[in-house]
């Protein structure tokens, strides 16, 4: 009875720690999303400035 506990109270703390690195990684990936986005856009304005200039 004492290792079923046991194994219960494991398997809840490696779920927790999963759903928690699941959190950050998820939050990683927005915040790359939104530096990207950042960079195509500062990327586009650049080649639009150049365009306007040529004409």
């Amino acid at each position: 009875m004492v290792a079923s506990v046991f194994w219960k109270r494991i398997r809840h703390a490696a779920e927790t720690d999963q759903k928690e690195r699941e959190k950050l990684v998820t939050a990683w990936v927005a915040q790359l999303k939104k530096g990207l986005a950042a960079i195509a856009i500062a990327k586009s304005s650049q080649q639009f400035g150049r365009e306007e200039e040529t004409k």
